[in-house]
């Protein structure tokens, strides 16, 4: 078969097939629904199928692959609002892999479900943060790890957009926790490095203060009290700073475990 073009005056339609190659399919240029226009190749039953280029009313432009007037493959789509998505469509939904950029700068990368974020991905915000990990429905859900642009980080499980399970949070301070959350607030046992540190620091001091105060009683109690009876005294006063190093590091542990509400997270824009 040699190739074939021919014209017509009243819609200006093209056809085009490719020589030697037995095809259904031609490339034309259509203005249907109203408002709408199409330019690439169809069936024979005049539906969008294969690539093609279409703006419709609202002026969203999708270019690449079709199949029964249906996105479906891989494709650009832009939207009239400056939102722009690439990657692979099912039936005219996004499926797939994907990047989809905001106009506000803010960018998905990622797999999508049915139109949504759905899988493994990563989201950029456009003020700096960063998350990479699962997503469910569109929501950050599952592992997860999120970077904050003040340095800020949290590594763990999530649940509609916030944390929720297991997880580590580090603030910019260079604090850490460790435990559980849920609804973006610690629950149940955690563990705060921050506080392990300052409880371990203040408690070497109080035993330092204790002994030297020991030491000195024990001096002065040589001048007047038998061998004996130092030695009594001096073995009770050997324990009281280990007594008041462990009271004041239990004391305070407490906070370890404590219910306190964590910063709230910038979460993604629904769209």
């Amino acid at each position: 078969m040699s190739a074939t073009e021919s014209s017509s005056s009243g819609g200006g339609e093209i056809l085009r097939q490719t020589p030697g190659i037995a095809s259904t399919r031609h490339f034309t240029k259509q203005n249907k629904p109203s408002n709408a226009v199409y330019e690439g190749y169809v069936d024979e039953a005049g539906r969008r199928d294969g690539q093609g280029t279409y703006i419709d009313k609202k002026r969203n432009r999708y270019q690449g692959e079709w199949v029964k007037d249906k996105s479906h493959g891989y494709g650009v789509k832009k939207f009239a609002t400056g939102d722009v998505h690439e990657g692979y469509y099912v039936e005219d939904k996004r499926h797939g892999w994907g990047m989809y950029t905001w106009k506000n700068g803010d960018k998905y990368v990622g797999l999508w479900l049915n139109g949504l974020m759905h899988g493994e991905g990563t989201f950029f915000w456009a003020h700096g943060d960063t998350y990479q990990g699962m997503f469910k429905n569109g929501n950050m859900e599952g592992k997860g790890l999120k970077r904050l642009a003040d340095g800020g980080v949290y590594d763990g499980d999530w649940k509609n957009n916030k944390t929720d399970g297991r997880g580590m949070k580090k603030f910019p301070a260079g604090d850490t926790h460790r435990g559980f959350y849920a609804n973006d607030t610690r629950q149940g046992f955690g563990f705060c490095k921050f506080v392990v540190v300052v409880v371990m620091v203040v408690g070497v001091v109080v035993v330092v203060v204790v002994v030297v105060v020991v030491v000195v009683v024990v001096i002065m109690m040589l001048s007047y009290l038998t061998p004996r009876r130092v030695l009594s005294h001096s073995f009770g006063f050997s324990f009281l700073p280990l007594f008041l190093f462990f009271f004041f590091f239990f004391s305070l542990s407490k906070c370890t475990t404590k219910k306190k509400k964590s910063t709230p997270h910038r979460h993604l824009a629904q769209r």
